[in-house]
């Protein structure tokens, strides 16, 4: 019996590694200077069925020259229905603001994740919290419309069945033709009945051929930040500058003040000492930034603020530009 067990059990293990192994379903970008995976939302065996962030905005093994950019947030087996189970730029629309309906509705009611679904607010929780797991009662319907290798177009459809809030989804990847520039387009269509008042961010996991932070990195910001919190000594800001001064070893996280509304604000530069870079840039005034580290990746985070009437839409754009290492 006891043979039996340990056979199986091996067996099961195998099971795991071997699905863990196989492809997850993505659509391969590459114009022939830089390369990346997209995964494809709404498809049996997606990468990301978590609740959390835009299913369709995951990028994966993002390549320039010999630099690679951006990390998984968790490394070792991927697990698609674990909550922040992402990688490189995932965006999510609501961490610190109720999602469309939320507030409108008692426990187990319906509400609106745009990227999402329609989830289920559960019982004895007042505010939203975007570390719980709420139930997703339905995905939508995304599809999926490649353009020729260079760029792909995630279209998400979802409505609460009241139709209070409802929306048309665009999540648009293209690459340019001939620099190691991606640019990134969504647009948000009201469908619904009521005004939806959202606040989107793209939450970036950043790290340059995954080398731990550390003091080969720095950030540049387009305003001189004012934390909010204190970061330790493991970052010194000067100005725009943000050093970091040695081995991070733990968790830091702060929001930052001092962005105005002026288009040089939105953007950021993130190097290392081999040379290479990351500039991303947004069309939107910033409502609030933040900075997330650990050990292993460097988060800088614009907020933007949507509000959209029903029947109209919202489109904004960012563009993510590398340089290659000296």
């Amino acid at each position: 019996m006891k043979r039996f067990i340990s056979f199986l059990m091996a067996f099961i293990v195998s099971c795991l590694l071997r699905a863990e192994e196989l492809p997850w379903p993505s659509v391969s970008l590459s114009n022939g200077v830089m390369q990346m995976t997209s995964y494809t939302p709404g498809v049996p065996g997606s990468f990301y069925k978590a609740g959390r962030f835009v299913h369709g905005s995951l990028l994966d093994n993002i390549k320039a020259g010999s630099a690679a950019f951006y990390v998984r947030h968790y490394p070792g087996a991927h697990n698609p229905l674990g909550l922040d189970s992402v990688c490189g730029p995932a965006e999510e629309f609501d961490l610190n603001t109720s999602p469309p309906g939320y507030d409108e509705v008692a426990d187990g009611g319906l509400f609106l994740k745009i990227g999402v679904g329609v989830l289920r607010r559960p019982a004895d929780v007042e505010k939203y919290e975007f570390f719980k797991a709420y139930d997703i009662v339905d995905s939508g319907v995304w599809t999926t419309e490649a353009l020729g290798g260079t760029g792909v177009v995630y279209r998400h459809t979802v409505a609460l069945p009241d139709k209070r809030y409802g929306v048309e989804y665009e999540h648009r990847i293209t690459l340019d033709a001939k620099q190691p520039v991606a640019r990134v387009t969504r647009t948000l269509r009201n469908t619904g009945g009521k005004t939806i008042v959202t606040r989107h961010y793209n939450h970036q996991f950043l790290a340059i051929n995954a080398q731990p932070v550390g003091a080969a990195y720095s950030l540049e910001l387009g305003f001189a930040p004012t934390p909010e919190q204190s970061l330790g000594d493991a970052i010194r800001i000067s100005g725009r500058n943000i050093q970091f001064t040695r081995d991070v070893t733990g968790t830091l996280w702060s929001p930052m003040s001092g962005f105005t509304d002026a288009p040089t604000d939105h953007r950021f530069t993130l190097r290392h000492g081999n040379g290479a870079a990351v500039h991303y840039a947004t069309d939107r005034p910033v409502a609030d930034f933040c900075l997330y580290v650990t050990p292993r990746i460097i988060c800088p985070e614009f907020f933007i603020d949507l509000c959209v009437a029903p029947g109209t839409a919202a489109t904004w754009s960012s563009e993510l530009r590398f340089e290659l290492p000296k």
